[in-house]
Parts: structure tokens; sequence; C-alpha cells
């Protein structure tokens, strides 16, 4: 499964191939991608500012959901806006 790759390419010391990997899974609109930030194998990660700007993505998620947590979220508001995203 790729979303193991990430952890699989941090155990092998590649940062710049995880960050790639998880940029990825961001573009691809992974359901696992959000998941796959909080796996504490990545955590080698925390010091590059890509991976910084990725968990980013997930706090504002979640600073809209406890604002108004009856919206759906970003880019699930309608099937075409999902799939054009």
């Amino acid at each position: 499964m790729k979303t193991f790759m990430p952890a699989a390419y941090v155990a092998l010391g590649d940062f710049e191939i995880a960050l790639k990997e998880l940029q990825a899974a961001d573009e691809s609109r992974c359901p696992w991608f959000f998941q796959m930030l909080a796996d504490p194998r990545l955590q080698p990660l925390e010091k590059h500012r890509e991976f910084a700007g990725l968990k980013e993505i997930l706090a504002g998620m979640e600073a809209r959901a406890e604002l108004e947590p009856n919206l759906p979220p970003t880019g699930m508001d309608d099937a075409d806006t999902l799939v054009n995203r």
C-alpha cells in the first residue's frame, strides 16, 4: 500500500522522497492522508518546512470543523467539487 511508503522512506533515511509521497497523497485526496501525518514513524520529518505545511492543511480543516461543525469538509460540498479539486 502506498500509504506506508512515506514511513518506509523515512526509515531508509530518504526524507525528500517521503515528503514527495506525502504531497502526492494530499494532491490525490488520499483518504489516509491525515492519518499518515500522525504516524509517529514520520517524526524525523517534523523539522522540514514541507511537512509543517502539510500539517497546516490538517490544522485548518480542524479549525473550520470546530467553527462550523455541520459543514462538509472543504472540497466535499458536492460531487463536482470533489472530482474537480
